[in-house]
């Protein structure tokens, strides 16, 4: 499409049309009503045109009438380099602005063409160009592999509800999320992954979008849920049987077993915490650490863990320490010196991969349903913990959680499963009463 295919003069400017399928268009504008006298040159703007209105930005170039017609109108003529030079920086500015209201279509406002105008001389991303720079940043393997899940996803769902491939900061409205959600539940996955996705894309809107005016998250917009899984925590029941389950010494069996039990015993430590202890985080049965997972949290005032270990969680971690005790060596032989970060990942999968198999055959001998997994260990101590009348606040310090908000919010579904326990003795109806009258 030629430049000159889009010419529009009247008596009073002369301006270069560019023509799109949205209600606006944007011009370059000869202000013949603003002459500088000492030099008869007129300002070069660039209009955009939106249902009625016009708003006018300036280039910071002066010409006149011939030299703009030469430039922007077809006429014929040499241009000084300079001038070629000014005509191709317009255009340029002009093509930008052109691409803005292209993209933002229907839901163009002079505020929001305002925002992105200003920010043209920067990259502005798209939703899964954001997605993949956020990769390229200094953040955990597991991380990664969360955004990069969340974007597959995104992804999957345009393509199976026939949306264009394509996805802009302000195509992500409210209603957007909302329609993502339902089509996730459509598909069988839960409300917690969910959650988790939304909250990657909630992170990209805060890093990348350079439209203040656009944000889907909120009070009074998409509500990230929040969910948790009650059927992950045990009975203090179930979990004895656990920690008494006859296996053969030495064996990968037993070796799960121990870890599943300590982790539990352990203020239901994760794993990469457990792989990630140190002999200098230790002493005399207790151990002080950070989270993995909040260490490089950014928050100044980061407190520590402290567990004092029970005897029993001692005895497993002393079971199967290494020999080597200095500060630095790990206290369990699964990370190494010379891991990198990637190998520490995909050795704490391949651990959790193997106890989730072990803990699972141990759970079915048992003869319960279902399955359980490594995250059941943190539930359930939380879950006994809460029961037997401990204090949340201590809860929370030591499940590591940001604020005591987190907690309430981890520990409400435990409450209710306890309240529908206790409601269950209101009335037997397990037999059948009658009053001789």
């Amino acid at each position: 499409m030629s430049f000159s295919d889009y010419v529009h003069v009247s008596n009073y400017v002369s301006n270069f049309i560019f023509c799109n399928m949205s209600n606006a268009t944007i011009s370059v504008y000869l202000d013949k009503r603003r002459l500088r006298k000492k030099d008869n040159l007129y300002p070069i703007q660039i209009r955009v045109h939106h249902l009625g209105k016009r708003k006018y930005y300036a280039t910071g170039y002066k010409t006149d009438e011939i030299t703009f017609a030469k430039m922007f109108m077809g006429e014929k003529g040499n241009l000084s380099s300079t001038n070629k030079i000014v005509k191709t920086t317009i255009l340029k500015n002009s093509l930008e602005g052109d691409g803005i209201i292209k993209e933002l279509g229907n839901k163009f406002t002079f505020s929001l063409f305002d925002e992105l105008f200003i920010y043209s001389k920067k990259k502005r991303y798209t939703v899964f160009e954001a997605f993949a720079k956020y990769q390229e940043e200094k953040i955990s393997v597991s991380t990664k592999e969360g955004y990069k899940a969340a974007s597959n996803s995104f992804k999957l769902f345009l393509k199976e509800t026939g949306r264009n491939k394509t996805l802009h900061f302000q195509d992500v409205t409210a209603d957007w999320m909302q329609e993502y959600e339902d089509w996730m539940i459509s598909e069988g996955k839960s409300l917690s992954t969910v959650g988790i996705y939304a909250k990657y894309m909630q992170r990209l809107f805060s890093k990348f979008n350079k439209i203040k005016g656009i944000q889907p998250f909120g009070k009074d917009e998409y509500i990230i849920p929040s969910t948790l899984n009650i059927k992950k925590a045990l009975k203090v029941e179930q979990i004895n049987y656990i920690y008494h389950f006859p296996c053969d010494s030495g064996s990968n069996m037993e070796y799960c077993r121990d870890i599943w039990v300590y982790s539990y015993l352990a203020n239901g430590c994760n794993m990469k915490d457990i792989a990630g202890l140190k002999w200098k985080n230790y002493e005399n049965g207790k151990i002080t650490f950070y989270r993995q997972k909040t260490r490089n949290s950014k928050k100044r005032k980061l407190a520590p863990i402290e567990i004092l270990l029970t005897k029993e969680a001692n005895a497993i971690l002393m079971k199967y320490c290494t020999d080597n005790t200095d500060d630095e060596a790990y206290i369990l032989p699964i990370y190494t010196k010379d891991m990198t970060p990637k190998q520490k990942h995909d050795k704490v999968r391949q651990e959790l991969k193997n106890v989730r198999k072990w803990i699972n055959r141990i759970w079915q001998k048992l003869g319960y349903e279902g399955k359980i997994d490594f995250q059941a260990a943190r539930h359930s101590w939380a879950s006994v913990s809460r029961n037997a009348g401990v204090d949340k606040s201590y809860i929370s310090q030591a499940l590591g959680h940001s604020s005591q908000r987190v907690t309430d919010l981890y520990l409400d579904s435990f409450e209710e499963q306890k309240i529908k326990e206790n409601q269950s003795h209101l009335l037997d109806t397990t037999r059948t009463y009658l009053k001789v009258v």
